[in-house]
């Protein structure tokens, strides 16, 4: 695997964990939503410290459908993170 590939591959493991944290964790999020100042920048940052990732990431989740918390689909996420995280090892 190259360079731009597994820097690729690792972007996604952030992101993947990112969503399924969010998805875990939806109703420290909504809390996190509701009371954050109305400022873009604030909002990512605290979405971001909340869910321990970056803030690409954190717009990626504050971008994701409420039904990407359902079971389903977190089992779909766990599922495409752990490829990613054996492509990775």
């Amino acid at each position: 695997m190259d360079a731009e590939e597994h820097d690729r591959l690792a972007e996604r493991e952030t992101i993947l964990a990112a969503m399924l944290a969010a998805a875990e964790r939806l109703h420290e999020l909504v809390d996190v939503v509701q009371t954050a100042p109305s400022d873009d920048a604030t909002l990512l940052h605290e979405v971001a410290a909340l869910l321990a990732c970056d803030e690409a990431a954190a717009r990626t989740v504050l971008a994701m459908p409420l039904n990407a918390a359902s079971p389903a689909r977190q089992r779909r996420l766990r599922g495409e993170l752990d490829e990613v995280r054996q492509l990775l090892t």
